[in-house]
């Protein structure tokens, strides 16, 4: 960023934000420079990781080799009621075996 003026990324000094290459523009902390970033940082839960759908839950499909490996799924309880089981495949056996469903600890 050795130029002056001007954004540090772009060569056509002069033009961004309507800077001369000589003046000394003054500086924003980096956080709050646009109003985009501000939203980001201000945002709260929505920062957070991704959640759920409406209604949905996530629950865990364990093995019955008990072997104690599982696959995690989203499933809603309005629309499908039933516990879910799954044939799927365990590594820990190297073969298909049935998966049930049950909640997940937190």
């Amino acid at each position: 960023t050795g130029r002056r003026g001007g954004h540090p990324r772009r060569t056509h000094a002069g033009r961004c934000r309507g800077l001369s290459p000589f003046s000394s523009p003054t500086r924003v902390p980096r956080g709050l420079s646009t109003r985009r970033r501000r939203r980001r940082i201000d945002s709260g839960p929505r920062a957070m990781a991704k959640t759920t759908r409406a209604g949905a839950i996530l629950v865990k499909l364990v093995s019955t080799a008990a072997t104690g490996f599982f696959y995690v799924k989203r499933r809603n309880p309005k629309k499908n009621p039933v516990k879910l089981e799954f044939m799927k495949y365990d590594p820990r056996v190297r073969r298909h075996v049935l998966f049930t469903e049950q909640k997940i600890n937190k």
